[in-house]
């Protein structure tokens, strides 16, 4: 294992996730409790360090920067936020935990860095930094996004939802120079 970071487990506490960082190549990586065997499930060692896009298979996909893991309730899904140094790609993909071969699925961002208005579809949204990603129990998604353009004069920090049942994206709240604001009060 090498510069392993962030560890999630499931909600049954039978495995255990983590990032690994190895040679300018993320990964995720797998520890099933009861056998204490590690494997792959996202990452592949012998591809460059570019975007994969969805519809192929984690195993054999090339991520970048990922950071942020986290799992739905029913241990469905494994959620993540990856990005690359150079900021495009910024976006929030998850894993299908059940499937023998799981594929790549973007949640959020479209391959632009920007700021994207309330009613849009979360997958066509441009995003800018996130800082944090969690889960309720219905599967909605909430993230904090560090964004400039959402005002003109410095970052304002949004807390941001995506409704699991529709994918649409909507601010809750957010706050510039110390400054809360709430701006949509129902998701």
């Amino acid at each position: 294992i090498n510069l392993p970071r962030e560890i999630v487990f499931d909600n049954k506490r039978n495995c255990l996730y983590f990032i690994e960082f190895f040679q300018n190549i993320y990964f995720i990586r797998k520890i099933d409790i009861q056998t204490n065997i590690l494997s792959t499930i996202a990452g592949n060692l012998s591809l460059p360090s570019i975007f994969t896009p969805d519809e192929n298979l984690a195993k054999n996909s090339s991520l970048l920067k990922i950071q942020f893991l986290t799992i739905d309730e029913k241990n469905d899904f494994l959620y993540f936020y990856e990005n690359d140094n150079n900021i495009d790609n910024s976006r929030i993909r998850k894993i299908n935990l059940n499937s023998t071969n799981p594929i790549l699925e973007t949640i959020a961002g479209n391959n632009n860095f920007g700021f994207t208005n309330d009613g849009n579809l979360a997958k066509n949204s441009s995003l800018t930094f996130i800082s944090s990603i969690t889960l309720d129990f219905q599967g909605n998604i909430y993230f904090i996004e560090i964004s400039s353009f959402f005002t003109s004069n410095s970052n304002s920090y949004l807390l941001r939802f995506i409704n699991n049942s529709d994918g649409i994206l909507r601010t809750i709240y957010f706050s510039q120079n110390f400054t809360d604001q709430i701006f949509r009060t129902s998701i």
